[in-house]
């Protein structure tokens, strides 16, 4: 019970007259009140015996009086915070239960972390800066009293930045404020299409957008534990024809889901994807890095004067990001994400989410944007993997695809390593698998340096184009040559030494280039250097 009486109501539940057996010890789970108190009666062939003394078990206890702790927090100890705390200058904690008393304020500062075992209850102020982590290990923890938690990014007018809520009783700004309804009507014939979404509740592990809010200060008790958003397909209407638009209609345009982290702090891509498998083995972020654009064609839903490009989502999944070795595979607090529901009937599921998912050790740093820390900081990224990053570069875009060698993969389809892209952006840059064109392709180990791989292109206009190494990691960092081969000019040239620049006409082009790493054939003409084409995510030919 909770309290040496015994009186009623403060029984803990499930523990009431409970006969343990023969049992010399019993396990105690999930008991988060302190101090708790038991007593024993025997049960034998003549009858029960009366109560033993009453029994107290008091769990280690810490507490901060504003200077110092009374002893050293760890995550066995129940933690008061009785004085101001930042622990920008008093240092990160671990606990087992967290109370935040009365009249004084925790700072968890930027890039900072608190890791609580079981509960949070704050009586008094608690605020989570920017990019700091308020992490949560027992999916059963209960927490009480509200939070600030911050999150600021960057951007340009017209912006659309995807958020998620990770705390209760927040609801969305007004303004140009979207969610994504998977088997909505949309104007293109077909299903899929954004919802308004202004001034409602935002609902726990779902995605919303809007447009110029860079910055939001979420107050509310913080989110814990399990969370199972409801995720679904459609029946694939108008799939495999144009729409009044003119927009090819795919069978999973009405497989997209827009979810969203639930935590005050980042999760891993890994540990979500392999939590569910009834989502294909990659999500997107939105990065928006290219302003609208009458130019842009328009997305399979709708007809608009000015596009964003689909270009400006990157995919991350266990071979790594397109983007970059520099963008880590975590999604931050408080931030949106697509996921893609595998082909079948029509149906809803739930997405999971769980406090597996969370690590006091995952940076969440990144939001919105890229990030230039190190990638192998998340659940299921300590594996072998050697990759390469090649951009296709016309006068107005970069499209970047990434190839990658990885402990795990094979050289089929495979659900965790491999994500597919599509021909509906103007331009497009991927590699092929078969007959389905990849955005990332894992590839199997031990690297066999007479693989090839053939590479695809979809141009927007004819003209001259450059297809360079944005990236390289593992061994092709050190001696191993990368090739591209040009088939239709016989030319198998060295993108280590120099991008590889050509003509091309407007459309697609899937049986031109080889990527390989031999050069049988290799001609002089592949040496020369061409110091005027610079090559980055965002450079152009000039």
């Amino acid at each position: 019970a909770t309290t040496s009486t015994f009186t009623a109501g403060t029984f803990i539940v499930g523990f009431q007259n409970l006969n343990v057996g023969n049992s010399l010890s019993i396990n105690l789970t999930n008991i988060y009140s302190n101090p708790i108190y038991y007593r024993l009666r025997a049960l034998g062939p003549c009858g029960t015996s009366s109560n033993s003394l009453v029994i107290t078990v008091t769990r280690a206890t810490t507490i901060w009086n504003g200077s110092t702790w009374s002893t050293p927090p760890t995550i066995s100890t129940i933690a008061t915070v009785n004085g101001n705390y930042d622990t920008a200058i008093n240092g990160n904690f671990e606990c087992c239960n967290l109370i935040v008393n009365s009249g004084f304020t925790l700072t968890v500062s930027p890039k900072d972390v608190v890791l609580v075992q079981n509960n949070i209850t704050n009586n008094g102020t608690l605020n989570v800066l920017n990019n700091a982590s308020l992490v949560q290990i027992n999916d059963l923890g209960v927490n009480t009293g509200d939070i600030s938690y911050e999150r600021i990014t960057t951007g340009v007018p017209l912006d659309y930045v995807y958020w998620s809520s990770p705390v209760n009783g927040v609801n969305t700004p007004s303004g140009f404020i979207y969610t994504w309804n998977t088997v909505f009507a949309d104007p293109n014939g077909g299903l899929g299409n954004w919802v308004a979404a202004a001034n409602t509740a935002m609902q726990s592990g779902l995605g919303y957008i809007m447009r110029d809010v860079f910055s939001r200060n979420f107050v509310g008790v913080p989110r814990n534990g399990v969370y199972t958003p409801t995720i679904a397909r459609g029946n694939d209407t108008g799939a495999g024809s144009a729409g009044p638009n003119g927009t090819m209609r795919l069978a999973t345009d009405d497989n997209w889901n827009l979810l969203g982290n639930p935590y005050p702090s980042a999760i891993s891509i890994n540990s979500f994807l392999v939590a569910n498998p009834e989502l294909d083995g990659f999500v997107r972020l939105w990065t928006h890095n290219t302003l609208p654009s009458t130019a842009i064609a328009d997305p399979f839903y709708n007809n608009f004067v000015s596009n964003y490009t689909a270009s400006d989502y990157i995919a991350i999944n266990g071979a790594g990001a397109t983007s970059g070795s520099g963008t880590l595979s975590v999604i931050g607090g408080g931030q949106g994400f697509f996921v893609l529901m595998n082909p079948g009937a029509a149906a809803t599921s739930t997405a999971l989410f769980n406090n597996a998912m969370r690590n006091k050790g995952y940076s969440n740093s990144q939001f919105y944007r890229n990030s230039t820390q190190n990638s192998n900081d998340a659940l299921g990224e300590n594996l072998e993997r050697h990759r390469i990053w090649i951009d296709f570069v016309s006068p107005t875009q970069t499209t970047r695809t990434l190839v990658a060698y990885v402990a795990g993969a094979t050289m089929e389809k495979d659900r965790m390593f491999d994500a597919f892209t599509d021909y509906k952006s103007a331009q497009n840059f991927y590699s092929l698998l078969d007959t389905e064109i990849m955005t990332i392709q894992g590839r199997a180990l031990p690297f066999n340096a007479n693989d090839q791989v053939a590479m695809g292109f979809k141009a927007a206009t004819s003209g001259s184009f450059t297809i360079a190494l944005a990236e390289v990691d593992g061994l092709f960092s050190a001696n191993q040559k990368i090739y591209l081969e040009d088939k239709s000019l016989g030319i198998i040239h060295d993108l280590k030494v120099n991008p590889y620049s050509f003509t091309a006409t407007a459309g697609v082009n899937n049986t031109r280039f080889v990527l390989r790493y031999t050069n049988e054939t290799l001609g002089n003409e592949d040496f020369e250097m061409n110091s005027n084409v610079l090559v980055s995510s965002t450079d152009v030919v000039t």
